[in-house]
């Protein structure tokens, strides 16, 4: 049989309580950490977590570039400028971030193509920091909103029948 080496046991606790002190130490002190280190260990707090210092961003420049992504494919998919019947912009504040959100309302043209359109945006998004995050149908009218996983950023309301 062979015995234990030395140290053994006591060795392992010894080991397993500095471990978890060091781990509650820096849990407990995380919105104090400053550089970039810091930062991206902040960005990967949940968001419903309680943390001290609110995270702060401007995200309009990225919420606009991605209006004009997803436009380009809208209209890549047979859309018009005729076919807008409204179109408004907002900026949205929540904490300390901020960006826009836009919304398009339009009548859908005969050669709009819906899984061109939903192909392409899915695609593109992927690649981009994009996600589809409500696609509904009320009232013959089908409303697709796009945007980060937390805001939206563009909304497209369709009005009239589906043809494809």
């Amino acid at each position: 049989m062979r015995r234990c080496q030395r140290g053994g046991v006591v060795w392992d606790v010894f080991l397993i309580v500095v471990v978890c002190g060091v781990g509650f130490i820096a849990w407990t002190t995380r919105d104090r950490w400053g550089g970039p280190v810091g930062e991206a260990v902040r960005r990967w707090v949940p968001s419903g977590a309680s943390v001290d210092v609110p995270m702060k961003a401007d995200l309009k420049s990225v919420s606009a570039l991605a209006q004009s992504r997803l436009r380009e494919i809208l209209a890549d998919s047979g859309v018009k400028e005729k076919d807008i019947t409204s179109s408004f912009n907002e900026e949205r504040r929540d904490g300390g971030t901020v960006w826009l959100e836009s919304t398009i309302e339009l009548d859908r043209p005969k050669k709009f193509n819906e899984g061109f359109f939903l192909r392409r945006v899915l695609i593109d998004g992927a690649e981009n920091g994009i996600a589809l995050m409500k696609d509904y149908r009320e009232k013959g009218a089908w409303t697709v909103e796009f945007g980060d996983r937390v805001r939206v950023y563009q909304r497209f309301r369709f009005r009239g029948p589906s043809h494809s």
